[in-house]
């Protein structure tokens, strides 16, 4: 397939990585989950320092 401006994609390139692909995926999943965790605390943090005490300013 071809895309504009010059740049072409393999799909079969994609799907046949290999051994190196395989630890390039797992670092994916790691950084995917450590990133979700980030987040998750982040939010909650957020929810609890800003979000509520403005919330219980508001209402009181």
């Amino acid at each position: 397939m071809h895309w504009p401006f010059g740049v072409s994609i393999r799909a079969k390139s994609l799907s046949n990585r290999g051994a190196a692909g395989d630890s390039v995926t797992r670092t994916a999943s790691t950084v995917f989950w450590l990133w979700i965790g980030y987040q998750t605390v982040k939010g909650i943090i957020t929810t609890t320092v800003v979000w509520l005490p403005l919330l219980y300013y508001l209402l009181s």
